[in-house]
């Protein structure tokens, strides 16, 4: 139900613990740089704290998890890959602190953010044009979907 690495361990490789659906808590050492495509894909996983030597989380590596929260860093930079971190539907609470992040296409596709935090100095031109997208995108489904009492003040 659990897994802790050796300090020396460079790369979590490629579908490392695939479907390991009774995997619900990890433990990533400073010494981890590369987490794998589909990583962690289909596990138990319900929260997930990546250290600063984390510098690519590749395609789908936490898909399809029980995930509520994830905190990135502090690190230099970062990049997550396509579906990083996609179908999590019970997802609220995402914490980046970088100086850099790289996002491709639907990190955080599918789940249920209502807290995406970035605590970062610079964003790539790519990374800010998708970031105001998306909070575009939360922003009009926030106001389409929340109901606000007659007499508040917004």
């Amino acid at each position: 139900s659990s897994v802790c690495f050796v300090d020396i361990l460079k790369t979590i490789g490629v579908l490392a613990f695939y479907w390991c659906t009774s995997l619900k808590t990890v433990s990533i050492p400073d010494s981890v740089i590369e987490i794998g495509q589909q990583a962690f894909y289909l596990c138990s996983l319900t929260g997930i704290f990546l250290p600063t030597s984390v510098q690519m989380v590749k395609g789908a590596a936490f898909s399809l998890n029980l995930l509520q929260s994830v905190e990135i860093g502090p690190s230099e930079s970062i990049f997550l890959g396509e579906h990083a971190f996609a179908g999590n539907p019970d997802l609220v609470n995402a914490t980046v602190w970088t100086k850099k992040v790289t996002m491709s296409n639907n990190a955080f596709h599918h789940t249920a953010l209502t807290n995406l935090l970035f605590k970062i100095i610079r964003l790539d031109k790519m990374t800010f044009n998708k970031l105001s997208k998306v909070i575009i995108f939360l922003f009009i489904f926030i106001r389409l979907f929340t109901i606000i009492p007659k007499y508040s003040v917004i």
